[in-house]
């Protein structure tokens, strides 16, 4: 039973270190989303390869926590730019805080009917923030797959402890002492563990002697 415990808590062990490095390591790239340092800044544009704005129309952004700005929007975190002659084509966001962390949405509107054309995704520190160092990047996947280890492997490993060390009645122990006797027979005593030997007495021995002598007399 313990030789089972310990070939699957080794490869339980292997699995969760191959999740582990999965973790780490695995990215998500995308197109539309970016990830920018913190405090950091960045332009977003409502045109792209895809959507070409002209001069009759414009972009109206709408931010993560669900706000439209208007066209000349412009705030200690957040201006609406105008490029071209084009009111909304870009966004800038002069520094980015966890507040502004999520999906912005451009539609591309008529100037004169106000009609939605198209619309711009774009997306800021989706999965986390930019790092300054790899070790800072990666430092929250390797926190998360430690803990899971430890989750996983402490009751494991509790569960093992108990079976080893639980409580051994006198017959499971006789039980397991003639187990023994019966694999080792030649290093083992045939002997009760519980027997104790008992010297001969002098007179015994003497008793013994004599006889021994009368016989080859």
């Amino acid at each position: 039973m313990s030789h089972f415990y310990s070939q699957h808590t080794i490869k339980m062990i292997v699995y969760l270190l191959s999740l582990m490095v999965g973790m780490v390591i695995c990215e998500l790239p995308s197109e539309w989303a970016y990830e920018v340092l913190r405090d950091g800044t960045i332009t977003l544009y409502c045109n792209d390869s895809s959507i070409n704005i002209d001069t009759n129309e414009y972009g109206q952004w709408t931010i993560p926590s669900g706000v439209e700005l208007k066209k000349q929007h412009n705030d200690s975190l957040l201006t609406v730019q105008q490029e071209n002659g084009i009111e909304g084509f870009s966004l800038l966001l002069k520094k980015v805080e966890s507040s502004l962390d999520g999906v912005y949405i451009c539609k591309v509107k008529s100037v004169s009917t106000d009609v939605i054309r198209m619309a711009t995704i774009r997306g800021i520190n989706l999965h986390q923030p930019l790092a300054k160092s790899a070790s800072e990047r990666y430092e929250y996947n390797i926190i998360v797959a430690v803990v899971a280890s430890v989750v996983f492997l402490v009751p494991l490993l509790g569960a093992c402890a108990i079976y080893k060390f639980r409580y051994k009645s006198p017959e499971d122990k006789s039980k397991k002492y003639n187990v023994r006797h019966r694999e080792y027979p030649n290093n083992v005593s045939m002997e009760s563990p519980n027997e104790v030997k008992v010297p001969p007495s002098d007179s015994e021995q003497y008793v013994y002697e004599n006889a021994a002598a009368s016989t080859n007399l």
